[in-house]
């Protein structure tokens, strides 16, 4: 499966909740050659990569299957933000992951990375409900929350380990609908 299917199975598997300049930037990369890419080089520095990390993998942990930073989470938001956005959306980008950042050292005495899993889904619930409750344009820490969101599900349910060790490719063959989801287990691919 390429990427520019896995994206049509995730969009349709996220609910289309998927905005338009990311799925403008991830079908531009799907157009270039993935050699290019793993040489285009990092947007993050080492500090700002492992906050994505940390950022991510909270989103999607790892639990019996794998998580983020196990799908290539952190490296495929350096190359969408780095190589696939605008000059405006990548500082916009980066003031939200330092105003996160600094967000999370007030209200725990540390950086988001260096704290304990509660913490981590403490702020991750803050700025969830900021976000909902903002009108107008958000603050850069309730934008950067969603772009994050959505760059983390998109980034690991295109990839193959989040299309073939979370969902599962559909050994059915033919339609079956009285399938009791409990045999199941979790969400099919589509």
């Amino acid at each position: 499966m390429n990427r520019r299917d896995a994206l049509k199975r995730a969009a349709l598997a996220l609910g289309g909740v998927i905005s338009a300049p990311t799925l403008s930037a991830f079908l531009s990369g799907c157009a270039t050659d993935p050699t290019q890419q793993a040489a285009a080089g990092k947007t993050f520095s080492t500090a700002q990569h492992d906050l994505v990390a940390a950022f991510s993998e909270r989103i999607i942990p790892t639990t019996d299957t794998p998580g983020a930073i196990d799908a290539g989470v952190p490296d495929f938001i350096d190359l969408m933000v780095g190589e696939w956005q605008s000059a405006a959306y990548k500082e916009r980008f980066l003031e939200g992951l330092e105003a996160t950042n600094d967000f999370c050292e007030a209200e725990h005495g540390a950086a988001f990375a260096a704290c304990s899993p509660e913490q981590q889904d403490a702020v991750l619930t803050a700025l969830a409900a900021e976000h909902q409750e903002a009108t107008g344009r958000r603050s850069p820490r309730a934008w950067f929350f969603m772009q994050m969101r959505e760059m983390t599900l998109l980034g690991y349910y295109t990839s193959e380990v989040g299309a073939t060790q979370e969902l599962r490719v559909n050994p059915m063959g033919q339609w079956d609908g009285d399938v009791p989801f409990a045999d199941v287990g979790r969400s099919y691919a589509l």
